[in-house]
């Protein structure tokens, strides 16, 4: 049987996604949305060069907005979760040092907490 997959995000992230404006924001669920109905497309996507970090990427009216993520399976018996850790709004197309760093310490943070 094939695990539920569910998308968590940690207060970071929330805080983050409340503070878009409404259309970015209905983008972000739509991606949620498909990404558990197991459809795979450009608005979820693996960080180039990167160990387990994962991106949503939805494009508003003027900037592309990220929200970084990871996978968890506690166990075999339970729903897979991708939790995102905290977003941005990108404006040049390369991911800042800093954005991915923080996305590791939240992961560490999580994956210590929560194993």
């Amino acid at each position: 049987m094939k695990n539920k997959l569910e998308i968590y995000l940690l207060d970071e992230a929330a805080d983050f996604l409340r503070s878009l404006p409404p259309l970015v924001q209905r983008r972000f669920l739509s991606a949620f949305d498909r990404t558990t109905a197991g459809f795979v497309g450009n608005w979820f996507l693996k960080l180039t060069n990167m160990a387990d970090l994962w991106e949503f990427r939805v494009d508003g009216p003027r900037n592309t907005y990220r929200l970084f993520a990871f996978w968890h399976t506690p166990d075999e018996e339970t729903t897979t979760l991708i939790i995102a850790t905290h977003g941005l709004d990108k404006k040049t197309q390369k991911t800042p040092p800093s954005a991915i760093e923080r996305a590791e310490r939240l992961k560490a943070r999580y994956l210590s907490e929560n194993s």
